[in-house]
């Protein structure tokens, strides 16, 4: 089985070493300082979960030549058209691809780009970053990749085969049969917390700290799970306890990426609390919270450029 993950940030690297540990073959594809940097220091793991030190195959665009098997897209979602670019040579009717992205809309862009490729659905669960020396840095000990499977592919020895493969490297790997549910469940708690902790500029604990955080917070989340249940995906008991636990913790470290992007003078996601927006339009539903959080994320980014 032959694994394309496209991006070697803090997802892309953290599944690669693994799969590499596991004795998959896989390759990166990069840009060229990235490439460059693996092809010398090799990949560094450093993981609670066990350190990982291997060397790896690393190509860019101009090097691709051949279909793959799998990629897996680990890539920011405003890279991703062109990554798919990029990724051209490596897909043929025969390759999946399962995406590791945020939200929803990737999905329609990926099968407007490979109409003929085998489209999985997925998400993981794990925190994990690229440190400025290239090293993968695993914060805690969860290691999850959740993985749905068309009807139209469950059969297929390749697909099972794939999910064999995946099963050896050390992660907990699941699939999903009610994917679009869990897939909404993950899209509310990303869009609570980011807009939590963006609007507010702080980590949960700086925001219960104050007067009107956790109302604040509760009403965010309240929002946000008004938006799925419109579009038939009422959020389930333990995910609703999940994500307000996880937005009241007193001295909680937790922020969303996005917020340390901000701190950091990055590009953000913005596409991901856009969605949520939209969602909302389609159901004639206010938010006036998340409408707030997207609007002081928009004149950021419009800063930024």
């Amino acid at each position: 089985m032959n694994v394309l993950i496209v991006g070697c940030g803090g997802i892309g690297g953290y599944f690669g070493a693994r799969l590499i540990e596991a004795g998959t073959k896989v390759t990166f594809l990069t840009r060229e300082k990235t490439q460059q940097r693996l092809q010398g220091e090799g990949l560094k793991l450093f993981s609670v979960r066990g350190d990982v030190f291997v060397s790896v195959d690393a190509i860019t665009k101009a090097s691709l030549k051949q279909p793959y098997d799998l990629i897996l897209l680990t890539c920011k979602t405003y890279d991703l058209p062109q990554c798919l670019k990029d990724c051209e040579a490596a897909v043929n009717d025969k390759t999946y691809i399962l995406p590791m992205l945020n939200g929803f809309g990737h999905y329609q862009q990926i099968q407007d780009a490979y109409p003929k490729a085998r489209l999985l659905h997925g998400y993981c669960n794990v925190s994990a970053a690229r440190e400025s020396n290239g090293h993968i840095r695993h914060y805690n000990s969860i290691h999850e990749m959740t993985i749905g499977i068309p009807s139209a592919y469950s059969e297929d020895e390749r697909v099972n085969a794939l999910i064999e493969q995946l099963k050896l490297a050390n992660f907990n790997l699941r699939v999903s049969k009610a994917i679009q549910q869990e897939l909404w469940e993950k899209f509310v708690f990303i869009n609570a917390l980011a807009g939590v902790t963006t609007l507010l500029r702080g980590t949960v604990g700086d925001v219960v700290e104050t007067q009107y955080g956790a109302q604040t917070a509760s009403a965010i989340i309240d929002e946000c799970q008004t938006v799925a249940k419109a579009h038939g995906y009422a959020i389930r008991p333990r995910s609703n306890k999940i994500t307000r636990d996880a937005c009241k913790q007193k001295n909680s470290p937790l922020s969303a990426s996005m917020l340390k992007d901000i701190q950091n003078n990055h590009e953000i996601e913005l596409n991901l609390i856009s969605e949520l927006c939209n969602f909302a339009e389609q159901k004639s539903i206010k938010l006036p919270l998340m409408n707030a959080v997207h609007s002081q994320l928009e004149v950021y980014q419009n800063q930024l450029r």
